[in-house]
């Protein structure tokens, strides 16, 4: 009878350790969050701050008289408006709703 009483307490405590070892590998092979390293996030980082300093500098008036003139004629965006930068031209466009200029002017930027 002991017999049986320990193989019973034996395979108990194998089965809950198997249990317990592939939830443990479950766990750890399921990916939390895309990991980028470190270069790659200074890459990003770079980059949109260069995007940022490009939209800051130029003005609407550097990009095609052809598109700015569509622009002007189509939108909300005014004469005056010609010599804003183009980050600011993109504010007003989003405040506007009328943000499939913004991509045009991005593609044109870019």
């Amino acid at each position: 009878m002991k017999m049986k009483k320990g193989f019973f307490f034996t395979m108990d405590a194998v089965v809950a350790f198997v249990f317990l070892l592939v939830a443990t590998v479950i766990i750890f092979q399921v990916p939390s969050e895309k990991h980028y390293d470190h270069i790659s996030y200074k890459t990003m980082h770079f980059n949109a701050e260069d995007a940022l300093q490009i939209l800051s500098v130029s003005k609407l008036s550097d990009l095609d008289n052809v598109f700015v003139n569509q622009i002007i004629n189509e939108t909300h965006l005014e004469e005056e408006d010609i010599n804003k930068a183009l980050i600011d031209i993109c504010g007003l466009l989003w405040s506007y709703n009328q943000t499939e200029y913004i991509e045009n002017i991005t593609q044109q930027t870019f």
